[in-house]
């Protein structure tokens, strides 16, 4: 039983002495004197669960080797981005009013550490799964994505692009030009069919033939500003009348 107990004494030495190399690290402790790291270190060390313990035991033995061997060795550190359930319920804790109010850090590392030693195995349990998956998630966060490659547009299109919309550009401009032209006959044309309407009742005697003519006529000195022609039309026109019975 004492050769037993040796190997496992000294094994659980050297765990703790490289637990506490690697808590030289730990950002929760800083501000604290060297003894009560120390005692912190010490009590952090008696919690950690037989899977820890044994994860611990291996990474130390490993280290030890390496350090008999000659190698210069540095101790090796937990995984990055993983959270251990002290520093999830530390980080936590400290929204608490009452923890945010102890202005030494040292007093509040040792309150803190203190109710975490007296909570119930049930709420370390829960503690414990809620960081293994939040570092899972942050491992995950941290790792690389692929790189979507943005999807390339031939220039052939852009040019058939630029191509249709100066042909649509003229089109339309050409279609602007017709409507303005429609519109200005339709307004030449309405000016003279509303003369046309006027004069008709004056020339209601006449032929049709003769009428359309004497109106013409009549338009043509209106345009052509002479007045002198206006008593001769009339006169013409008094000749052309037939004898009333």
């Amino acid at each position: 039983m004492l050769r037993a107990i040796g190997p496992l004494y000294n094994s659980r030495k050297l765990a703790l002495r490289f637990f506490q190399t690697e808590q030289r690290n730990n950002t929760n402790l800083h501000g604290l004197s060297a003894v009560q790291k120390k005692k912190v270190i010490v009590k952090m060390f008696k919690q950690l669960t037989r899977s820890d313990m044994e994860a611990l035991k291996r990474r130390a033995a490993a280290w030890e080797t390496k350090k008999m061997g000659g190698d210069s060795v540095t101790p090796s550190q937990r995984r990055r981005n993983e959270i251990t359930p002290y520093e999830l319920f530390y980080k936590e804790q400290l929204s608490n009013p009452s923890i945010a109010s102890i202005a030494s850090p040292s007093v509040r590392e040792k309150r803190l550490f203190a109710i975490f030693n007296t909570l119930p195995a049930a709420t370390r349990d829960t503690f414990e799964q809620r960081a293994r998956e939040l570092s899972r998630g942050e491992a995950a966060s941290v790792s690389p994505t692929p790189s979507r490659k943005k999807p390339t547009v031939s220039r052939k299109k852009k040019k058939t692009t630029i191509k249709t919309n100066s042909r649509a550009r003229k089109i339309t401009k050409a279609k602007g030009s017709v409507r303005k032209k429609k519109t200005g006959t339709k307004a030449t044309v309405s000016l003279y069919g509303a003369f046309v309407k006027e004069q008709m009742p004056h020339v209601k005697h006449l032929p049709t033939k003769e009428r359309l003519k004497v109106i013409a006529a009549k338009w043509n000195a209106l345009k052509t500003g002479n007045a002198a022609d206006k008593p001769e039309q009339s006169t013409a026109a008094a000749a052309t009348t037939p004898p009333q019975s």
